[in-house]
């Protein structure tokens, strides 16, 4: 057997902005920030309130350690369930405007920050996700 080189994925972390906090997003297409719709968060997860640097995070608690990883300076402050979250507006870099955080159960904690961008022009997914939350309005996805 030949060595195995390890695999590694950069992705580019997009700052949203809710009241004091920033909520990241871990993508690989930085380019389709223009068509965001939503943010999806996870309603069963709970998050960390963390310090990251400077800034105020709302993370899933893996992001949170790997980011310790990343020579980041970590310090969790407090935690917030993603049902608390869903419903609330976040603030689009670049773009200024305000989109909502809506449900979503496929989100993984171990994934990314914990947080999606939703883009449903470029992803039929976050479409598909979207029209099945319009039919069963109060139900997580």
């Amino acid at each position: 057997m030949g060595d195995v080189e390890p695999s590694f994925t950069e992705y580019t972390i997009i700052k949203f902005r809710y009241d004091n906090y920033i909520l990241p997003t871990a993508t690989l297409r930085p380019e389709t920030i223009f068509g965001v719709t939503n943010l999806w968060v996870n309603p069963d997860t709970n998050y960390e309130i963390a310090k990251v640097d400077n800034e105020e995070w709302i993370v899933s608690s893996e992001c949170a350690t790997k980011l310790g990883f990343l020579n980041k300076k970590v310090t969790k402050t407090g935690n917030i369930t993603g049902i608390e979250l869903v419903g609330k507006k976040v603030k689009i870099p670049e773009r200024g405007d305000e989109v909502f955080i809506l449900p979503a159960t496929f989100v993984e904690s171990d994934n990314g920050t914990g947080i999606v961008m939703s883009v449903p022009a470029h992803a039929p997914f976050d479409y598909q996700a979207l029209e099945d939350l319009k039919k069963n309005t109060g139900k997580y996805h």
